[in-house]
């Protein structure tokens, strides 16, 4: 999983900017903007592998919120959990 939408500069108001999942995916590299650079964290499963999002046919991206990135790193298979309907305000 990775963001192709890549600007000169970092946005500060996103949590990553890239998240790469390797072959076996029992192996996560995660890219965090902390004010002046560049924090990267690495993640390797002893056993198991990360349950990924679905990816649509012929894609090679998704985008995942912070929830979502950090019940993928916790191992919380993404596609099982319901969430429930956000509340809106009567019109």
């Amino acid at each position: 999983m990775t963001d192709h939408r890549r600007s000169a500069a970092p946005r500060r108001n996103r949590l990553t900017d890239f998240c790469f999942v390797g072959k076996r995916r029992d192996r996560v590299k995660v890219l965090v903007w902390d004010r002046g650079g560049f924090l990267l964290l690495y993640k390797r499963l002893e056993k198991g592998r990360f349950q990924l999002p679905r990816i649509e046919a012929g894609g090679r991206t998704a985008t995942l919120d912070a929830t979502a990135l950090a019940m993928l790193l916790d191992g919380i298979d993404i596609e099982d959990v319901k969430r429930p309907k956000l509340w809106e305000p009567a019109r």
